[in-house]
């Protein structure tokens, strides 16, 4: 839900990133190297789209958690394969997709819309979306932040206590950039 992860607090976000991965018995950690992979992919290809802002896309991130299929082609497209020393996971794929384009532009699209309405078009810089990238690199140190803390593999829910208080503390000491400029400053949230 957009509106509820607008309202999260840094550390909040990495315990609804956590709660994401909760099967209801264990951490699904073995997940992240394939959505940090998949991440990656996707902020190349972002890096590649000069004139072409993201306005209003969402990230969907989803597991296949079928215990009983553990091909991991079965379930889901696979383009980009996690790295070959990452675990697979035991249940199924993992996969990230970008959604919602329908207020992503072009310059192109601003200017032929131009005459007949106003369209948000505000680049300051030429080239990326800078402010997609970041939200991508801070995803993606959140996911490897917990993939540190909770280890690989499935982590019993009997655990967490201790990882989500190294969770709070990452976050204080500065884990996420606040601005496009980078510096690893804390986000003002």
């Amino acid at each position: 839900d957009k509106y509820y992860g607008r309202e999260l607090a840094p550390s909040a976000l990495l315990r609804a990133l956590v709660g994401f991965l909760d099967d209801g018995v264990a951490v699904r950690t073995e997940c992240i190297p394939r959505i940090l992979a998949r991440l990656r992919e996707l902020a190349r290809v972002v890096a590649d789209l000069d004139d072409f802002r993201f306005y209003a896309s969402s990230l969907l991130l989803l597991y296949d958690g079928d215990g009983r299929d553990a091909d991991l082609g079965s379930s889901f497209e696979t383009e980009a394969e996690p790295p070959s020393h990452a675990p697979h996971p035991a249940n199924g794929q993992c996969d990230v997709r970008i959604i919602d384009f329908a207020n992503c532009v072009t310059e192109a699209r601003a200017y032929r819309a131009a005459p007949r309405r106003a369209v948000p078009y505000p680049p300051t810089t030429d080239g990326p979306d800078q402010g997609y990238l970041l939200g991508l690199r801070n995803l993606m140190r959140g996911f490897d932040l917990i993939a540190r803390q909770f280890g690989n593999g499935r982590v019993p829910r009997s655990t967490f206590g201790d990882h989500l208080a190294a969770l709070d503390a990452a976050v204080a000491e500065g884990l996420f950039e606040d601005s496009v400029a980078g510096g690893g400053m804390p986000v003002p949230w």
